[in-house]
Parts: structure tokens; sequence; C-alpha cells
């Protein structure tokens, strides 16, 4: 019987670094800074070894909730709403994703979220409700010449007109730059209201900036020297994700964000990363086409709670 109990850091990065589907978010240093900015977090990975030897890690988030007359742990893998799951070295098997499952359900006074990665579906069942959910994926080329001739006609001619119009890209190098990026992101809840989801702190994106992390990308675009559009990205193991960005509506026709996203590609390109992940779209269409226009596929996973 698989028992899962807390292992530590340097076990928890040494499989982050192994496993092929892993992502910045399975990372301690992710977990840690969810742990650090969210009241009532702390960073916790859970482990086992399998019958073969094989080590697997489920990294987590955790905090303390009142039910009833007792108290329960509540586990995310990943806050805030991403990828997490079992990491491992190897390909798991159904059979031995299902005896990992059960070890989470004998988890004593626990509950929880596992939101698996697209590239090893976990199908969980029993006790576990899950929740359909979408991304968008581009396979990324040796060198970007040839994977921008996958983007669409009006991708490549809005791409042109951004470079026309003097639209520049650098790296976020001060606070100060924080500072202008949290403003564009104000300025973006206030545009997408309701359907904007969760709303960040400053606090978050200043403790991202400050890790100083080269796996945490944090990219801003300019139009004479004014900051008009940012993007973080995260690069780990073979996959970039896109994480979060905001933009000015009014330099919308200098095309930043476009330029921003085929940036980070040919870096992508440039650094042998495999997949470029532009993230859910909320059910948005119009999201869902402009990712679609630099060649995206959407590609589907799960989320799953247990009580």
């Amino acid at each position: 019987m698989l028992k899962l109990e807390p292992v530590s850091i340097d076990i928890w990065d040494e499989v982050a670094r192994a496993c092929p589907w892993a992502t910045y978010f399975h990372t301690a240093a992710w977990a840690g800074c969810m742990a650090d900015t969210f009241p009532g977090f702390r960073s916790e990975a859970l482990g086992c070894a399998l019958d073969d030897g094989t080590p697997v890690v489920l990294p987590c988030v955790v905090k303390k909730k009142k039910r009833l007359l007792r108290q329960v742990h509540d586990y995310k893998s990943m806050e805030p709403g991403v990828y997490g799951g079992f990491m491992a070295p190897r390909v798991l098997a159904p059979q031995e994703t299902e005896r990992l499952a059960a070890a989470v359900l004998r988890i004593k006074g626990a509950s929880g979220r596992i939101v698996e990665t697209p590239w090893q579906p976990l199908h969980l069942k029993g006790s576990f409700i899950s929740k359909k959910l979408s991304t968008h994926i581009v396979e990324l080329s040796p060198d970007f010449e040839t994977l921008q001739k996958k983007f669409s006609r009006g991708q490549k001619s809005n791409l042109s007109q951004a470079r026309r119009k003097q639209v520049t890209v650098r790296p976020a190098a001060t606070e100060n730059d924080i500072d202008a990026y949290f403003s564009l992101y104000q300025e973006t809840v206030k545009r997408w209201g309701e359907t904007a989801g969760a709303v960040y702190s400053k606090e978050l994106f200043m403790k991202l900036f400050n890790m100083q992390d080269e796996h945490i990308i944090f990219t801003l675009a300019e139009v004479e020297n004014k900051i008009v559009s940012g993007i973080i990205a995260l690069a780990w193991g073979r996959t970039m994700i896109y994480w979060h960005g905001a933009a000015l509506q009014e330099f919308f026709k200098h095309y930043p964000n476009n330029l921003l996203h085929a940036e980070l590609m040919a870096w992508g390109c440039a650094n042998r990363f495999q997949l470029y992940d532009m993230g859910p779209s909320a059910g948005l269409e119009g999201v869902a086409r402009f990712k679609e226009s630099f060649g995206a596929q959407a590609l589907d996973f799960k989320s799953y709670r247990w009580k």
C-alpha cells in the first residue's frame, strides 16, 4: 500500500527537473511564492516510491480550514488553479496512477484539488470530481523562421505593423517596471470586468520579479519609451507557459501583445524549448482565435477535487 509523506525540497526539485511533463508550476520555488503571497498557505510536497523504486512527488500548497467541528487540510496542486499533479522521472502507468490516487484519499482529514497537465492525464475516478478544461499549445520548431510560417496571414500582418510602428520589446529591469506593469494590469482588470477571474496584488508580481529566477521571463513592450503591454512567462523543462499578461487598450492597434508572444516564441526556439502553452481562454472565442492565429492547437486537460 502506497503512503504519501512529506519530502524535502531537494527531492522535490530533483524530481521536477527529471519529470518530462513538469512545468514551473510544479517547482518548490513557485509553491513557496504562492505560500508567501496568499494568507494561510504553506508549501508542501508529498511523495513515495513505486514498486520499482521510481520516486513520485505531488507538489502542493496547503491551508487549514474549519469544517463543522473539525479542521481539515486543503491541498492545492497547484495554486492559483494552475498545473500540478504527480511528478515522476518516467511516464506513470494507469494502475500506478490509481494507487497514487488511492493514497491521496487516505490522507487523514484532507480535501483538495489536483490540476493535471495535458501531457500526463490522470483519469481519476471514484471520489474525485472532475472538471474539463482546455488550453492552447504551440509546438515550437528548431528555428523561428520555420515556426512563423504557420502564423495566419492576419497575424503576420499585425506583427509587421507592430515593427513598423516601432514597438520595442525588453525584459523588466527594475521595480519601477513592475509598478508600471501593475498599472497596466489594473486597467486590464477594469476592462475585463467579471471575466477577469482572480485578481492579484502587486505584491505577487513584485515577489516574482525579486526572485530573479531565470525561469521567470518578465517581458515588456514599449511605444516611444512608454510601457504599453507586458507578459509573464514561465520556462521549465521542455515547456514555456504564458501565465499572465496586461496591456493598455489605447495601444491595441500597435499590436504590442502580438509582438510579445512572437518574441517569446523566438526565444523559446533559440533555447530549445518544445512547447509554448498559451493557457486557457476562459471560453472567450476571440481570445482562442488570437492564439490559433499563431498556430496554437487546443488541448484538453482536467481539474479534480476530492473531499
